[in-house]
């Protein structure tokens, strides 16, 4: 996960959940860029804290469930743009998942999260090619 350009956040809360999660990473992988699967709950217990992780992290992307909101150790590294609406984690971009249900009980709303999860991948990665261009 550390070396994954986009990193969702699983807090296991169910089978069906930890495989929604991973099938997007697979979709993300397979379109996009590296994309990995970190067991939030796993770290917590092993390293106490996520500082070393966002240290190290090339992440540009984070995708997290609202349990995030429910994790101590992960609120600190919470920010919103007041004037954009934009919310990170970290130094990067998060999207924040719709409760599971949402996605699970209506197939619409599993083809607007792609959606949105696309036009803000070709963005990253537009503006990551800029820059690497740039002189």
């Amino acid at each position: 996960a550390l070396s994954a350009d986009v990193v969702l956040f699983s807090f296991r809360e169910g089978k069906e959940t930890d495989l929604f999660l991973q099938n997007i990473s697979v979709a993300i992988q397979g379109h996009f860029c590296p994309a990995a699967v970190l067991d939030a709950k796993k770290w917590e217990l092993e390293e106490h804290s996520f500082e070393p992780f966002f240290k190290q992290a090339k992440a540009k992307l984070f995708i997290t469930p609202q349990m995030l909101y429910k994790k101590g150790t992960l609120l600190p590294f919470l920010k919103e743009n007041p004037t954009s609406l934009e919310k990170f984690l970290g130094p990067s971009r998060l999207v924040l998942l719709q409760p599971f249900e949402t996605y699970f009980n209506d197939p619409l709303n599993k083809k607007e999260l792609w959606k949105t999860l696309c036009a803000i991948l070709k963005s990253l990665i537009a503006s990551q090619e800029l820059s690497s261009t740039k002189p």
